[in-house]
């Protein structure tokens, strides 16, 4: 059963800029933090009420901000059960990147040789679409798969697409935390900006280690926060 929260501390993860002033936005960003730094716990229960006390604000910019981290995957949002931060673990995050890699490899290593340059520019265009995006997590979380999706799209097997689309599904509630923080929107386009270069090569080699090198980093970079997993 999920653990009820009965108050909060101030989250102690960086926070990204604050671009709009609203409370919405500024709830929404609280919360969010407090679950990064595991201030709020992996499958703890989330109590309305005490978020608009602990916070001074109406029940709707609080309900809003659910909704949208609902959105991202990081809360899951029950009829009579109210909010619960999604269980995030280090194992899970360990497992759905490894099969990411080797799939993602390898539909990478066929698109390379199917690839159109009509298609390259394609994929440059929604690259630089993620690179004026990083105000919106949900914008650069939906380019991001889009990019990805589309390489495998190039590689024209539906099997690939299939079975990432369940992956990549799993891997939304990491990628929202990913693109919280402060650099990660720059190092994915650079990272993917590599991963382009390698196609327009046709140099496999160079481009399964971009896949690799962009795909860890998002591990490499989610393991840091020790306080948002749930115990093993």
């Amino acid at each position: 059963m999920a653990k009820a929260s009965l108050g909060f501390s101030e989250p102690r993860a960086v926070e990204a800029p604050i671009i709009s002033q609203t409370v919405s936005d500024k709830v929404y960003r609280w919360i969010k933090n407090a679950i990064i730094s595991g201030d709020i716990k992996p499958g703890e229960r989330i109590i309305q009420e005490n978020l608009t006390k602990h916070l001074n604000v109406s029940r709707t910019p609080v309900r809003d901000a659910l909704q949208r981290l609902s959105a991202e995957k990081l809360v899951i949002l029950t009829p009579f059960h109210g909010a619960e931060v999604f269980a995030l673990s280090k194992k899970s995050l360990d497992e759905i990147y490894e099969v990411r890699i080797v799939m993602e490899a390898f539909a990478a290593s066929k698109a390379c040789d199917l690839i159109t340059d009509s298609e390259l520019a394609e994929l440059r265009s929604i690259n630089d679409q993620i690179s004026k995006s990083s105000a919106s997590i949900p914008k650069c979380m939906e380019l991001d798969r889009r990019f990805h999706s589309k390489i495998c799209l190039i590689a024209r097997s539906d099997y690939i697409i299939e079975v990432l689309n369940a992956v990549w599904d799993k891997s939304d509630p990491y990628k929202s935390i990913f693109y919280t923080l402060p650099g990660s929107n720059d190092r994915a386009v650079e990272e993917h900006s590599a991963m382009l270069n390698s196609l327009s090569l046709r140099d496999k080699d160079a481009l399964d280690k971009a896949v690799h090198l962009h795909l860890r980093d998002v591990v490499d970079t989610i393991s840091l926060l020790s306080g948002a997993f749930k115990a093993q």
